[in-house]
This record gives C-alpha cells, structure tokens and sequence, in this order.
C-alpha cells in the first residue's frame, strides 16, 4: 500500500457540459484501500454521533453487488446519501463539532451550514450506475495520466454519461472528497455544493484514481 503525504486538494465542478471552477484547500493524506463487502464498511459518521447507525440509514448503503466500487467509492455514495437524508443531523453533529470546524472553517463554510440548515431531506438515495460510473472512471484513469485537471473530453479521450460533475484532487478518503466538495472554498457561488445537493439526480458514479501530478490522486463523480 502506498502512502502519499501532504497532498493539496483541489475541485472543479461541471454542470450540463458547461462551467468549471477550483480552489486549493487544505492538506492531507492519501491512501488507497481494497475492495471489501459494502457490508463490512464502517459508518465513516458514525464517529460523529451513534445516531448515524439508525436503520433509517441502511436505505442510503450502496446496494450489494456493485463489486466495482472500491471501498471509499461506497462510502463517498453512502456519506452523500446520509448527508441529504437527514440535513439537520449532519449540521449538528458533523457541521456544529468543533474539529470539524476548525479544519474547514472559512467564509464558505458558513454558507453551506445556511444552505443546510434550509435543505429539506432527501429520501431518495444516489443509485451507483455502471455506465456513469465508467464515465467518471475512464476520465479520472485519463486524467491520472496524462496529470490533466479539468472537464474536457477531447483531452481525456473519454465519452461522457452524465449531466453533472465534479472533480477533486488531493485525498481518496470520502469524508474529505465531499467536505472538500460541499464547502467549495473559495468558490462562489460553489458550484459543487449545488451539485452535490440537487434533486434533479438519481444516478452517481465514483471513481478514485492516482493522479501523475503533486495531488497523487483525482476523484471524479458523475452524476445523472
């Protein structure tokens, strides 16, 4: 296993094939993990609060025999599902918590916790889709390469299935992929965010990838 440390994390967004933006936020490290059962995954917000492992939560798992995620690809669908699931619980007790807070504390940071605090749940989970997903895997493969940041097909030589984006560099680990994403330092409006949280996708595709640049490492979510 191969480990890559202090690594910036950057994001870009792409909604209908049409704009991107990216920031350079905080710094972490980065690992890859095996293939397990969706089972076997840990809650990664559990450690936030016991109230996370309610059943009502099962519903947001990735459903069994998408063997073709890795396990953070799993877990950045089943966080974004919990997240739009019940909003107010991830305010209190992921949001509100001070460590949290004091590693992603900026000015966006204070308007995803408005945009949250009026975010209404959402009980219709992501689906993981193959073909959206080898969308996002063949450009985050292509753009791990050639060490590409960006939307363009025409580099990656990609086709593409899907009506939002978004790409982040810099950490393979869910949490962290999607803060990066929500909070969209930097960013404004964040793009990413709104993505993100919109209703008008039921489709996700995730894929992780290593990435020939100082990031290490590029994760692209398609959505559709």
């Amino acid at each position: 296993m191969k480990i890559y440390n202090r690594i910036l994390f950057i994001s870009l967004v792409l909604i209908n094939n049409v704009s991107f933006a990216f920031c350079i936020t905080d710094i972490y490290d980065v690992k890859f993990k095996k293939i397990s059962d969706v089972d076997s995954i840990i809650n990664p917000l559990a450690k936030y609060s016991s109230k996370w492992n309610d059943k009502k939560f099962k519903s947001c798992k990735p459903i069994e025999g998408n063997d073709y995620l890795n396990d953070e690809e799993k877990k950045v669908i089943w966080v974004l599902n919990m997240i739009r699931l019940d909003p107010q619980l991830f305010l209190k007790t992921v949001l509100l918590n001070p460590e949290v807070t004091s590693i992603w504390k900026c000015p966006n940071y204070y308007t995803l916790i408005a945009d949250i605090k009026k975010l209404m749940p959402d009980s219709t989970p992501f689906i993981p889709d193959y073909k959206v997903f080898e969308s996002a895997r063949c450009h985050a493969i292509q753009s791990g390469v050639k060490g590409y940041l960006g939307h363009d097909r025409n580099i990656s030589n990609c086709t593409d299935d899907f009506f939002g984006e978004c790409c982040e560099y810099g950490s393979n680990n869910a949490f962290d992929i999607l803060m990066d994403l929500l909070v969209d330092k930097g960013i404004n409006p964040p793009g990413h965010r709104k993505v993100c949280l919109s209703a008008k996708y039921n489709k996700l595709g995730v894929s992780i990838q290593p990435h020939k640049s100082i990031y290490r490492v590029n994760t692209v979510m398609d959505f559709k």
